[in-house]
């Protein structure tokens, strides 16, 4: 049969903060395929609204907000209808206030209701972070 691809791409270029265990907002949403996932600009939420096999990619660049007691470890991880996904996160120490770090991550996973909501969520402290990108791919 015919593949009918179902994609979602979603970015944010500009600074902007987290604070502990809050999701990441992606302002624009820069190619979609399909109907099964779905994107507001500037949402936190990736809407999943068929059953299936998925496949998430995660990258974005990160450093301590000003005010944030250092070390402090940024833990990164891809939540679905507020459950945390094992098997896929990022993490990093950050141990001076000019410090950067780009992480990336990816998982498979499996959604076995829609709608579902993924979010990618950030814990261990308030961090800024930029040029973020969200790359997701309906597989079966």
């Amino acid at each position: 049969g015919t593949l009918n691809a179902q994609t979602l791409s979603a970015y944010s270029v500009p600074p902007a903060s987290v604070q502990n265990q809050q999701p990441l907002e992606f302002d624009r949403t820069s190619q979609r395929t399909g109907d099964a996932i779905s994107h507001a600009n500037g949402s936190t939420d990736f809407i999943l609204s068929r059953p299936g096999v998925y496949l998430a990619s995660f990258s974005g660049t990160f450093s301590p907000a000003s005010d944030t007691s250092l070390p402090t470890t940024l833990l990164l991880n891809f939540e679905l209808n507020g459950a945390d996904l094992p098997g896929a996160a990022a993490q990093h120490n950050f141990v001076s206030s000019g410090e950067t770090q780009t992480e990336s991550f990816s998982l498979l996973f499996q959604v076995t209701s829609g709608p579902s909501t993924l979010q990618v969520v950030a814990s261990g402290g308030t961090f800024v972070y930029s040029t973020n990108t969200l790359n997701l791919v309906k597989l079966s």
